[in-house]
């Protein structure tokens, strides 16, 4: 992987890789990122979650159309062996030059196996980490809209935590949860692929935080019509200060 492309495809994984149903294939001339081990503070390894990732090096491909086998036979296994609900495949290093076949790989393999296959180009941005938050968060835009909102609450919200505020996104949830509000999605966090098939059904959206959530958010009222409360800081503030603002707002509302 060259360099530059570093902090835009972390910044992009860090994002989706906590969608706990979706393949994950890196696709290009890296073999640490497919690494299924984390390394602990204590400098132990130990397992990743049990999700698949595979890393179709192209160094030796003879040329684009050996590449371009080589990925759609790779999703093609890895979907059949693990029947993922997505696929997010990333491009990185010298697969920047395939970028065009790689979409046209995703879209057919998209149509044979009736899931979402979605390419990230996370390459060629000049290592600006802000670009793997941009891309991560079209990658969920584009979950987004296919599917049913039927039987959502009006009384509804999605959190977007950017994966950087996680303990007080579950502590917003179980509390909202217990006051009768419908949590729809946590984005990223934990939630599976049809969680944010349907989360623009909800009524707003709470962002915890900067960055590329907030983007999403922006992104969700222009398309859907959401509004959404932006809650920055840091700790028990930033918790107690969301819980307030979600009980603000649907007050309000229910007396209108």
């Amino acid at each position: 992987m060259n360099e530059r492309d570093v902090p835009v495809y972390n910044e992009s994984r860090a994002l989706l890789y906590p969608v706990p149903d979706a393949l994950h294939l890196v696709y290009g001339t890296t073999g640490e990122t497919a690494n299924p081990w984390n390394r602990s503070k204590g400098g132990a390894l130990h397992p990743k979650e049990n999700r698949p990732a595979l890393s179709a090096r192209l160094k030796e491909a003879p040329g684009i159309t050996y590449g371009k086998r080589k990925l759609y036979r790779g999703l093609m296994d890895l979907i059949e062996g693990h029947t993922p609900a997505a696929a997010f495949v990333y491009t990185t290093g010298t697969a920047e030059r395939l970028g065009d076949e790689v979409d046209a790989v995703c879209s057919k393999v998209e149509k044979e196996k009736g899931i979402p296959v979605i390419p990230l180009h996370t390459q060629g941005h000049g290592g600006v980490r802000k670009e793997g938050g941009r891309v991560a968060c079209e990658a969920l835009f584009r979950l987004m809209g296919t599917g049913s909102t039927e039987g959502i609450s009006p009384v509804s919200i999605n959190i977007l935590d950017g994966s950087h505020k996680k303990e007080i996104a579950k502590g917003l949830k179980t509390h909202c949860c217990a006051m009768g509000v419908e949590v729809v999605s946590v984005l990223p966090g934990d939630s599976p692929v049809d969680h944010i098939r349907h989360c623009h059904g909800a009524t707003a959206n709470v962002v915890l935080g900067e960055g590329a959530m907030l983007q999403l958010a922006v992104m969700m009222k222009i398309e859907y019509g959401i509004p959404f409360i932006h809650l920055s800081g840091d700790g028990p503030e930033m918790a107690d200060e969301a819980l307030c603002e979600v009980t603000r707002y649907f007050t309000t509302r229910l007396k209108q």
